[in-house]
């Protein structure tokens, strides 16, 4: 694992143990399913008094598609499974700062089914390397696996 996973890994230890609250209603680390979309995945924290879905990162610089996307995913998830999701928020953890995001509107699922297709419908053989953007590739957290480096 790289530096970023381990740092990953040692933040959601917590939540992945259900020891980051002892609130009844923050649920930690919980496993959702989207039907509709085929999709899996784990929350962070869902503080059901508040409607309100976390998704926790080691620090925060810019917000990515990525992030926005992760939480789309999650929120839809959690909606398919009876939960009313009325905020969304990205928490930085090194500066203690949160981010408000709205909730996903037509656009957005839009983008959201595109990359779903994209992912489901890529082949290898088939993909064009683009131009990579050297900023992105190093905080990835798969960059000491990447070929294209």
């Amino acid at each position: 694992h790289s530096k970023f996973q381990k740092r990953g890994s040692i933040n959601h230890v917590g939540i992945d143990k259900g020891n980051y609250s002892s609130s009844k209603h923050i649920i930690q680390g919980k496993d959702v399913f989207s039907q509709k979309y085929r999709l899996v995945g784990k929350i962070d924290l869902y503080d059901s008094k508040k409607k309100l879905l976390i998704e926790r990162k080691y620090k925060i610089v810019k917000i990515y598609d990525g992030y926005k996307l992760q939480l789309y995913a999650q929120c839809i998830c959690l909606q398919e499974m009876g939960y009313q999701v009325s905020n969304l928020c990205l928490h930085s953890l090194v500066d203690n700062k949160n981010y408000s995001i709205q909730l996903p509107i037509k656009k957005d699922l839009n983008f959201l089914e595109e990359i779903i297709k994209r992912i489901r419908d890529f082949k290898p053989e088939d993909a064009i390397l683009l131009p990579i953007s050297p900023l992105k590739c190093e905080k990835c957290i798969y960059n000491n696996l990447c070929a294209f480096k």
